[in-house]
């Protein structure tokens, strides 16, 4: 280690620096043979080689960068299905073959649909018929069926009338004592009895002119929507062999 020297000065002391002693070599300075020492790198080399090196990566960068062409790599798993038709049936057309590629709602099979469509038209005519019941039941009678109720009334009016004169005769003959008391009851009986009949005849024409009862009409409606419900569930079928 170099040590400072100091020398003495007429008004003070300064510091002179000591020549540098020789460095002491190392000890056994041999080479190893076949070994030869290399220079290193100088740090000016190093900073005049890194500007174009910045330059080498920026001009590899782009051709790093994958340019779009819609394609991906990779697969595509699938499955199998197992295409069955939801009703028992016998086969009447196969649409596709083995290994064929079809698109979705494409008919793939088809079997026989004579049962059910059967079964179809019987829900579609119990339905007619209950919807025809239904609105048979909110009508009154016809004018045809109202016709012939007339007449009978027509008729007992006449034959009230008949009784009535007939009970007339028999009070003025009653009281000159030509008739008995008991032809005066009979005719009596008689006019009261066509009078009767003639407001139970005019009662009914009024009563078959007027609907059903609304409990009537409302079974009716009721087994209209139960033959609706059936003839969707027989159309279902019907469309499930195909």
């Amino acid at each position: 280690m170099n040590t400072p020297a100091f020398r003495a000065k007429r008004f003070g002391v300064r510091r002179v620096p000591a020549p540098l002693l020789p460095s002491a070599s190392p000890r056994n300075e041999s080479k190893a043979p076949g070994r030869t020492n290399r220079p290193g790198l100088r740090p000016s080399l190093i900073f005049r080689l890194l500007p174009a090196l910045w330059a080498g990566v920026l001009l590899l960068l782009p051709a790093c960068e994958r340019t779009p062409t819609g394609e991906f790599e990779g697969y595509i798993a699938g499955r199998f299905v197992q295409v069955a038709a939801p009703v028992a049936g016998r086969l009447a057309a196969l649409d596709v073959k083995r290994g064929e590629a079809v698109d979705a709602g494409r008919p793939l099979f088809a079997l026989e649909p004579s049962p059910e469509a059967e079964a179809l038209a019987e829900a579609g005519e119990q339905l007619a018929a209950a919807e025809a019941e239904a609105a048979d039941l909110r009508k009154g009678a016809r004018p045809e069926e109202l016709t012939p109720l007339a007449h009978v009334s027509k008729a007992l009016q006449a034959a009230r009338l008949y009784a009535t004169l007939e009970l007339q005769r028999s009070q003025r003959l009653y009281e000159t004592k030509v008739v008995s008391e008991e032809d005066l009851n009979r005719n009596q009986s008689a006019e009261l009895f066509f009078q009767e009949l003639v407001r139970a005849v005019d009662a009914y024409s009024a009563l078959v002119a007027l609907p059903e009862r609304e409990d009537r009409i409302a079974r009716a409606t009721a087994q209209a929507r139960a033959a609706g419900a059936a003839l969707k569930r027989a159309a279902w079928l019907a469309g499930q062999k195909r």
